[in-house]
């Protein structure tokens, strides 16, 4: 049964976000007498769109250059956790600039962006000046501006801070916590064989010997791994 048409004229409307300006999602919009034509224009924009022939210029606002740049250059070489980090990065914390066209930002107002994160994670802002960095020189690239304004940007003053070992009583109490939360065997995991998070993402019980009791049983987490009910 065919699904009634959105509108009073009887067209069926499609649409995707192609990126952000003046603090509100730009979307790209099709309609079509029918919801499988209207489908397949949407298709057709979304493949131009991943081709980068969607038109950008002098006038496209950063935040919908960002969103195009990480779609088109990033996406296609990164783990999806990586692709999502930028992601994260652009919405989050772009958003003095993301309304102003790429061809006028000055190294002010990115000096001013990154200013507001003085005295935060070294890394963390680092990883915002670099994000910055890349987009911005793939605008000089495109020939969306004339002169890149990073080269007049510098880090502010940053946190680097220190990593230490767990205490005997965190880790008493991590144990305990472990035994009945829900992702405790996931904590402990890493915990007991030094993995971050990002390296038990990608496993699968193929990697793990659950035979060989030795491979498993660590004497100084008191823990056995065994297959999830999931």
């Amino acid at each position: 049964m065919q699904k009634k048409p959105p509108n009073k004229d009887g067209y069926y409307k499609k649409s995707f976000v192609l990126g952000f300006e003046n603090g509100k999602q730009k979307r790209v919009v099709v309609y079509g007498k029918s919801e499988r034509e209207a489908q397949a224009k949407l298709l057709e924009k979304r493949l131009e769109y991943e081709q980068g022939k969607l038109i950008v210029n002098k006038n496209t606002s950063f935040g919908v250059w960002a969103e195009k740049w990480v779609e088109i250059y990033k996406k296609p070489k990164l783990e999806h956790n990586s692709y999502e980090r930028y992601k994260a990065i652009i919405r989050l914390y772009f958003g003095l600039i993301q309304g102003m066209k790429i061809s006028e930002i000055k190294p002010i107002n990115l000096q001013e962006l990154l200013n507001t994160h003085a005295g935060e994670s070294h890394s963390n802002v680092k990883k915002i000046y670099l994000t910055l960095k890349q987009i911005f020189r793939q605008a000089l690239i495109e020939g969306l501006i004339i002169n890149d304004p990073m080269p007049g940007v510098s880090m502010p003053q940053t946190t680097i801070g220190e990593r230490r070992a767990l205490s005997d009583t965190e880790r008493k109490g991590i144990f305990a916590v472990a035994k009945n939360h829900r992702a405790g065997t996931w904590v402990m995991f890493m915990l007991c064989c030094g993995l971050r998070r990002g390296e038990t993402i990608p496993l699968t019980w193929s990697d793990i010997d659950l035979v060989k009791k030795n491979s498993f049983y660590n004497q100084s987490c008191n823990i056995h791994w065994k297959p999830c009910a999931c």
